[in-house]
């Protein structure tokens, strides 16, 4: 879980408790209703209905953190939530409005049918700023975990390095082929791109089907996968040279894949330019 998804938690759980602070307040005002569409609105329901999206939010981002990682489902079904309980208020107050437009022009056929046109544009516009709401707050939590991930990287990688300096070579592929799995799933994620299975092979296939990797670095982590499986599940010993290729290459793949990074970043970059016009 990211820290940004620890803020959207803590904005949740805050606003939750401010409902349940505010509730004697809107069960006086419970009394003051409106129709619309036929049905008698009040404030009470935009108090059930916002606590209720907040509250199944603040669920969605406990699935995520009790997962440890990044849960694609939990969290875009949060962020709809989350989304939709930061519009409720707006869209309840504009229903308001346009139930006094229509009651203004009197009963009839055509208050009716003005009725349900602006209903249907209300909620069109309201269903696209909803995707815009998500789309952007997915933007800032897929950001926050490649920051992350690349600083995970980096760690595992100077840990790599001090288990070479201590003589623990069998250590060393094993912790040079976990920073590589990181590096791959880091690749993929500032892609956008999610794998149905959290394995290596799946992240690489995917990779490779994208563009995202050659041949040549997915034959690399093949090897360093060989050598790592025989070294956590059949006890091979590896020497200094062995260990010291390994890390080699691990530092050549995640060298490659900053490069890609770079261009994803470069050519984001300019597609947000293009799209403001500057």
């Amino acid at each position: 879980m990211t820290e940004f998804t620890k803020l959207k938690m803590a904005f949740t759980v805050a606003l939750l408790a401010a409902l349940f602070m505010l509730k004697p307040l809107f069960d006086q005002a419970a009394a003051a209703q409106f129709q619309y569409l036929n049905l008698n609105l009040s404030l009470r329901t935009l108090y059930y209905l916002f606590s209720g999206a907040l509250g199944l939010s603040a669920y969605c981002f406990a699935l995520e953190l009790i997962s440890g990682r990044s849960a694609p489902v939990a969290q875009r079904a949060g962020n709809t939530m989350y989304a939709l309980a930061v519009l409720m208020p707006p869209a309840f107050l504009a229903i308001f409005v346009l139930s006094h437009v229509v009651r203004r022009l009197g009963a009839g056929m055509g208050a009716t049918v003005l009725e349900i046109v602006l209903t249907v544009a209300l909620g069109g516009g309201g269903f696209i700023l909803l995707l815009y709401l998500r789309s952007a707050i997915g933007e800032r939590d897929r950001s926050f975990t490649v920051s992350r991930m690349g600083d995970e990287e980096t760690a595992q990688l100077a840990k790599a390095n001090g288990l070479l300096e201590a003589g623990l070579y069998d250590l060393v592929v094993v912790q040079a082929f976990q920073t590589i799995e990181t590096s791959v799933r880091r690749l993929l994620l500032a892609k956008g791109l999610y794998s149905r299975r959290d394995t290596i092979k799946d992240h690489v296939a995917l990779a490779r089907s994208h563009g995202l990797l050659g041949e040549e670095e997915s034959q690399t982590i093949h090897d360093i996968r060989v050598l790592r499986n025989e070294v956590a599940h059949e006890g091979k010993r590896v020497n200094r040279d062995s260990a010291e290729k390994v890390l080699s290459s691990a530092r050549w793949l995640i060298t490659r894949f900053g490069m890609t990074l770079a261009k994803l970043e470069e050519t984001t970059a300019n597609g947000d330019e293009a799209a403001t016009g500057t």
